[in-house]
Order: C-alpha cells, then sequence, then structure tokens
C-alpha cells in the first residue's frame, strides 16, 4: 500500500492569496487615511466613505474563515484527531507573536499622532496664520489707499496740468520721488492711445486704455503677478484748445502674493475644519487601525492554521503508517514531493521498512524453522517416552516365553494392557498434534455466549460436585463473533483446566463473567474464568502456552498452545493473573462483531 503526501511548503496559491489580501489591506488603508483627511478639511461626515463597507466587508470574510478553522480545530481536539494538539499551540503561538507586535505599535502611534494633534490644533498656531493673514490684508489695504489717494491727490493732478512746461520724463521722476513703490505710468491721449509710459515694462498696456471710473483702483494679473492700477483725467491745452488726457498708476504686488494670501486663507479654514472634527479624527484614526489590525491578525491566525496542517499532513501519515505497520502490514509506503526535512523522514522512514520487511521475512523464516525443529524434538520426546513401556512390555512377555511359560497368559494380560494404553496415549498426543499444526480458518458469526457457557459447563459440573460453578456476573446478552466449533473448544479446554485445578480442594470455586471493552474502534468483549486452584508455578508462567508444557501427569500439553492459536485466529487476545495458593483467572478478548 502506498499512500501519497505533498511538499512541507505552503503552496504558490495559498501565498500568493495571503500575500495578496495583505497588500490590498494595505492599500485600503492609505486610500481611507487620505479620504479622512480629505473629507475633514472638505467639512464631510465619514459616512460619506462609500468604501467603508468594503473595509468591513474584509474583516467579516477573514473572521468566517477563521471561525470555520476554529471550530474544526475544537472538533479535532475533542475527537482526538493526530495533530490538532500541535495545530494549536501552533495557532496560540501565531495570536501571541501578532498581539505581541501589534498592540505596542497600536498604542504607540495612536499615542504620537495624539501628541501631533495636540501640538498641531493649538491656540498658537491658529493666532498665527489669522495674524499672517492680518497682515496681508493690511498690507493690501493699505497699497490700494495709497495708489487712490495718489491718484486723487493735488499734487499729482498739477504735475499733470503743468505737463507743456514741466516735461513728461520729469513727470515721472518727481512722481517717483514722492511715490517709490509705483511701478508704471503711463499717459494716454483723448481717444485713448498710448502716448508715453515710465516704468517697469511688465507694468505697460499694449492697446486701448482700460475703461473704469477715476480713482477707483483695480486689479490685474501679468506675468504671476498681481498688479494695482488707478486711472487720473486731466485737462491737455492744444492750440486753444482744451482736450482731455488721462493717466493710469500701476503699483506692482510682491511676487506671489495673491497666491499666498489664498493659501493662507484655504489653510486657515483647513484648519478650522481639522480642529472643529478632532473628535472624528481621533474615532477614524481608531477606526483605521482597527480595519488594519484585525485582518492582519486574523491573516495570521489563518496562516497558523495553514501551516499546521501543512506540516501536521505528513506526521499524521507518518503516525498511521506506523500504525499499520504495529498491525503488520509491512507493505505501506509514503510518497512525497517536497525536498524539506519532512520529505528526508518520509524517505528515511520508507528505507526503514524495506529493511525492516526483508528482516521480518527472514525473522519470521528463522523462526520457522526453530519452531519446527522444537517441535520436532518434543514430539520425539514424547515418542520415545511411550516407547520404552512398549519395549519393556514386550521383553517380558518374551522373556516369561523362554522362562517360565506356564506365567505367559498373566505376564500376556499386564503387558498388552499397557501397551495399549500407551498406544492409545500416542494416538491422542498425534490426534492433538494435527490439530494444532492443522487448524482450519473459523468460519465466523454472532454467537450467544451464555448458552455457550452453559453448554460446555454441564459437561464438567456434575463431575465435580464439590465445586461452586457460577455464571451470576456473566452478561445475558452477550454476543461474540466466533466459530462455534472451535470457541467451544477453547472454553472446554479452559473450563477442564479449572475444575482440574480445584479438584482436590475441600470447596472449589469458578466463576465466569464478561465486560464490554472497546480498543480503537473495534467493541471486545471481555470473558474471565476464575478459579481458586493451587495457581501456575513460576518457573511455567512464561511457558503456559507453548506446545508439550503441562503440569499435568497424563497431559499432552498442546491444550493451551491450542487455544491460543484459536483465540488469535478469532482476532482476540488472551492472558492470565495466577497466584500460588489463591488461584488463577484466565482472561479473553473476543470482538463482538465481524468486522
Amino acid at each position: 500500500m502506498k499512500q501519497r503526501r505533498k511538499g512541507g511548503d505552503l503552496p504558490v496559491a495559498s501565498l500568493s492569496a495571503i500575500a495578496f489580501l495583505y497588500l490590498f489591506l494595505i492599500g485600503l488603508l492609505l486610500f481611507f487615511s487620505r479620504q479622512v483627511l480629505q473629507d475633514l478639511a472638505e467639512g464631510e461626515t465619514l459616512t460619506r466613505l462609500v468604501f467603508i463597507p468594503l473595509g468591513i466587508a474584509l474583516p467579516i470574510f477573514l473572521f468566517f474563515s477563521f471561525a470555520i478553522q476554529f471550530f474544526r480545530l475544537i472538533r479535532d481536539n475533542r475527537e482526538g484527531r493526530p495533530g490538532s494538539r500541535f495545530k494549536t499551540r501552533l495557532t496560540g503561538f501565531f495570536l501571541f507573536i501578532t498581539l505581541f507586535a501589534s498592540i505596542p505599535q497600536g498604542i504607540l502611534t495612536i499615542t504620537f499622532i495624539s501628541s501631533a494633534l495636540e501640538a498641531w490644533f493649538n491656540t498658537e498656531m491658529e493666532d498665527a496664520l489669522e495674524g499672517g493673514l492680518s497682515v496681508a490684508l493690511r498690507y493690501n489695504n493699505e497699497a490700494v489707499a495709497e495708489l487712490e489717494s495718489l491718484s486723487t491727490s493735488l499734487v499729482f493732478g498739477n504735475m499733470l496740468e503743468a505737463d507743456e512746461g514741466y516735461g513728461e520724463a520729469k513727470l515721472w521722476h518727481s512722481l517717483t520721488a514722492i511715490a517709490p513703490e509705483l511701478s508704471g505710468l503711463q499717459l494716454f491721449d483723448t481717444d485713448g492711445r498710448s502716448i508715453a509710459f515710465f516704468g517697469a515694462p511688465e507694468a505697460m498696456i499694449n492697446g486701448p486704455l482700460p475703461e473704469g471710473p477715476e480713482g477707483a483702483v483695480g486689479r490685474y494679473q501679468a506675468g504671476g503677478r498681481t498688479y494695482l492700477r488707478a486711472l487720473r483725467k486731466y485737462p491737455v491745452f492744444r492750440k486753444e484748445e482744451v482736450h482731455t488726457g488721462q493717466a493710469l498708476l500701476t503699483r506692482a504686488m510682491p511676487v506671489g502674493f495673491e497666491e499666498d494670501g489664498k493659501a493662507l486663507t484655504d489653510a486657515i479654514q483647513v484648519f478650522g475644519q481639522y480642529r472643529s472634527y478632532r473628535s472624528s479624527f481621533s474615532i477614524a484614526l481608531i477606526l483605521l487601525y482597527t480595519i488594519f489590525a484585525v485582518p492582519l491578525l486574523l491573516i495570521a491566525l489563518l496562516t497558523a492554521f495553514h501551516t499546521g496542517n501543512e506540516i501536521v499532513k505528513p506526521l499524521v501519515h507518518l503516525e498511521e503508517a506506523m500504525r499499520r505497520v504495529m498491525e503488520g502490514d509491512y507493505s505501506i509506503r509514503l510518497l512525497s514531493e517536497g525536498r524539506d526535512e519532512l520529505s528526508i523522514l518520509v524517505t528515511s522512514f520508507n528505507e526503514m521498512l524495506s529493511e525492516l520487511e526483508l528482516s521480518r521475512a527472514k525473522l519470521l523464516q528463522t523462526e520457522k524453522v526453530t519452531a519446527w525443529q522444537e517441535i520436532a524434538q518434543r514430539l520425539a520426546h514424547e515418542i520415545k517416552n511411550p516407547l520404552t513401556p512398549i519395549r519393556l512390555s514386550a521383553e517380558r512377555i518374551l522373556r516369561t516365553y523362554h522362562n517360565s511359560p506356564e506365567q505367559l497368559g498373566r505376564i500376556v494380560e499386564r503387558s498388552v494392557d499397557s501397551i495399549i494404553q500407551e498406544v492409545d496415549g500416542l494416538t491422542t498426543m498425534l490426534q492433538e498434534f494435527r490439530d494444532f499444526a492443522r487448524l482450519p480458518a473459523p468460519r465466523l458469526k454472532n454467537i450467544a455466549l451464555l448458552p455457550l457457557i452453559e453448554e460446555v459447563a454441564a459437561i464438567y459440573a456434575p463431575v465435580y460436585p464439590n465445586t461452586d460453578f457460577s455464571i451470576a456476573s456473566l452478561d445475558p446478552n452477550a454476543t461474540i463473533s466466533a466459530d462455534s466449533a472451535q470457541i467451544k473448544r477453547v472454553f472446554s479446554n479452559l473450563l477442564k483446566n479449572a475444575f482440574e485445578s480445584v479438584a482436590d480442594k475441600e470447596r472449589g470455586k469458578i466463576t465466569v463473567g464478561s465486560d464490554l471493552v472497546r480498543k480503537g474502534n473495534t467493541h471486545y468483549c471481555r470473558i474471565h474464568i476464575e478459579d481458586n486452584g493451587g495457581g501456575i508455578p513460576e518457573h511455567l508462567k512464561e511457558k503456559v502456552f507453548q506446545p508439550y508444557v503441562t503440569t499435568k501427569k497424563n497431559g499432552t500439553g498442546l491444550g493451551l498452545p491450542i487455544v491460543e492459536r484459536i483465540i488469535a485466529d478469532h482476532r482476540g487476545q488472551i492472558w492470565f493473573e495466577t497466584e500460588i495458593g489463591v488461584g488463577t483467572t484466565f482472561f479473553l478478548d473476543l470482538p463482538t462483531e465481524n468486522s
């Protein structure tokens, strides 16, 4: 018989599935954390997260997978299946390692983030952000007010009206002397065409004059920079005609001022959202860790179950194979596809079985030869013993015939009786030897035990009236699976020995009882035959079931060996307990059904 065992390593599919689950869990955690921060910044609640059911579904799926394996493990422990205790210890070890690593890490992470939140979301940080925004707004307002004041001032108006004698270049020079923050001055005629420009080139308008009320400050973007503009109209005298000219003042704000102001405003808004949702953030943090830690714990436990199965499976096969070997099946072999230590163990086991099977065959052959040699020697010895009186009787007849013929009749009668008695003994011994050597295979059927014992006891009980024979402790419903003729011979031999052992007692006592026992998956009827005879001598205890060993004067020494042979053929067992002067009890275990 051959059994197949796969390698002890985890299958690739299982490793891939576990790795996929782990990576999916990390991706879900990162997405969840980013979505939480984004929703808090936007003022949304956590209930808007549509992926929360997915985050809950994974732990539920893993939990049910774990529950199935856990209940199987409990069932295996209750049924005492091989390897169940090892899988229990391995699962407990994985659980301990996972908790030992994750709990301190979780506590440290949550504590660190809570401390960071306390440091971030404090009044000083909020005051600093609001102060920065206030400075920016004040600077912007001051710039607008200064530009508006300059554009409507009398000084600027006088400078424009004195244009002809003052000069445009001198106008820009005088203007920057009183307002150095200006970036440009552009003059337009009555039709709105540019006639002069002074200042930074990016502040110049290449096109028609933009429309707008006089003195109002406008804003525009150019080259990634913000500019403030204010328009001032002034009279221009040309050939005794009065025309209206327009002057456009431009002031550049610092580079990135607009973006920085907007970023500062957004930061204050986000900061306010974070601060208002601090409690929700803490809950989300705990939820994040739970969504990550619980599936990780369940994955570790499922890995423990799988690893335990892969490790225990070959060991269970080895245990089963060893049990088969103990039952006498030396043909079993285990196959292994792996190259790990367990595969080396399986290979060594197979080699051991091959050597054991070869050695057993040689040993059986040697035992057979030795047994038959011993039987032949004992048989020759037992045959030789009666031949001696037969020869002496024959010689006595011959001697009387030659020396005293008148006494021949008396001698012949006595000698012939002796010869016949010895020949009968030889015949009985040879018959029992033939029975011992050629016992047929038992024909099993269910037999009621009580009627069988009563039938056999009825033969001997009347011959020994001074013996108390009791079957009160014999189960009236007990049955055995046996060959009726052979098992009757067993009880006949045992009861005969029991009655003969108490024959010299003033009041002998023999008790027969039964119990129901279980060995493995087989139920047995345990029968005990107890007597209060003299017991079996110490030097014969180990030889009782050997052929030609007897304590009786006329015994053949084959009765108990035949009994043991019949019990073995019935897949049963026989043994005894004895004490000199107290008695002997024989025990027999016989199957209750034909399995």
